[in-house]
This record gives structure tokens, C-alpha cells and sequence, in this order.
């Protein structure tokens, strides 16, 4: 299992914050960017940029930890509201944090994703994702009667072709002490809104 990496995150959603007139983003739409820059990175790098516990909601796929930073419930709301601030349905950035915690790679996919996605307003994009994320829907499908189900490391890596290189993608991870758990069992403690 490999961690969340807080400074990563919070670099990636300011960088996602600051494609957006007046650097203001629906949060909603951030998460699912978010999600779907983390998916890419695997897909592409073996690692992901936020390495958050994705969970299947009813908006689609919820970067968990990051949902509930957002939304002032994490041990590290304060380090996360120094940066970007939540007023209503969006985020907006405070103060840019920079880039130091983020590699050039990550950038990329960051900015890929920014791009491929800049026409879809978060709406869209929920619809999207139902449509084209097949870890989502499956997860979705399979909760029962949970609110929320969380979508396994394995679902994710086999959906992008990589599922026979998860033990060397979870090894290379672990070498680095901040990817101590990928995709923790962390639930989202809110499902209301904004997933």
C-alpha cells in the first residue's frame, strides 16, 4: 500500500486552480481532475501524483482525503486552507504554493489533463467520467446499499493495462518513504454534495 502525499496534492490542485479564470474551480470538477491526473500518471509513470483513496459516489470517482480537506475535515485542513479556500461549491487559491513537491512529469499530466478536459463544465464532467471510467462504474454497481464504495488499487491498475505490474508499481512506490499507503482505506467522512 502506498500513502497519500499531502504536498503533492495540494501543489497539484493549486496548479489545476490556476488553468481557470480568476483562479476559482468547482470543487466538485477539481476532484474528479484530480482523479483522473492520478489514474494518468499510473497509467503513464507507474506512480501516481496524489496517491488519495478513490471512492465510487454518486458524482463519480472522489478522491477521499482530498474531499474532506476541501471540506475542513482532515487532520491537515489548516495546512491545505493556508493555500486554496473554499467559499460555497468552489475553491479558489489563496496563495500559490509553488511547485517544489512536483516533478516535471507530474506537471505534464497535470497540464494533459487541464487541456483534454477545459471544455467540460463540472456537470459534463461527471457525466464523463460515468461513461469512460470503468473502475467507477463497476464500484458504483457493486456497493450495495452503501452510499460509497471504495474502488480498489487492483480495479484501477487493471482497467489501465498495468494490473500485472502492480507488484513492481507497489514496490517502486514503497521505496520512497512518502508512498507508504496508496489508496488507504480513508472514507470520505461527508457524502453530501460536491463529490
Amino acid at each position: 500500500m502506498i500513502s497519500f502525499n499531502l504536498d503533492n496534492t495540494i501543489e497539484a490542485a493549486a496548479y489545476l486552480i490556476k488553468q481557470q479564470p480568476g483562479h476559482r474551480e468547482n470543487y466538485m470538477r477539481l476532484l474528479k481532475l484530480l482523479y483522473l491526473a492520478d489514474r494518468r500518471s499510473l497509467q503513464e509513470r507507474g506512480v501516481p501524483i496524489c496517491g488519495d483513496a478513490p471512492y465510487a459516489m454518486a458524482e463519480g470517482p472522489v478522491p477521499s482525503r482530498t474531499l474532506d480537506l476541501i471540506k475542513g475535515k482532515d487532520q491537515a485542513s489548516g495546512k491545505w486552507e493556508k493555500f486554496i479556500e473554499k467559499t460555497g461549491y468552489n475553491v479558489h487559491l489563496r496563495v500559490d504554493p509553488g511547485n517544489l513537491h512536483l516533478s516535471r512529469a507530474e506537471i505534464g499530466i497535470l497540464e494533459q489533463v487541464a487541456d483534454c478536459f477545459r471544455s467540460l463544465d463540472p456537470w459534463a464532467l461527471v457525466d464523463w467520467c460515468h461513461a469512460n471510467i470503468p473502475e467507477y462504474e463497476k464500484n458504483w454497481k457493486d456497493r450495495g446499499s452503501k452510499k460509497c464504495r471504495r474502488i480498489p488499487f487492483e480495479d484501477v491498475l487493471s482497467e489501465i493495462g498495468r494490473l500485472d505490474d502492480a507488484p513492481r508499481i507497489v514496490a517502486e512506490i514503497n521505496t520512497d518513504a512518502a508512498f507508504s499507503r496508496l489508496f488507504s482505506d480513508h472514507m470520505p467522512t461527508s457524502r453530501k454534495h460536491g463529490a
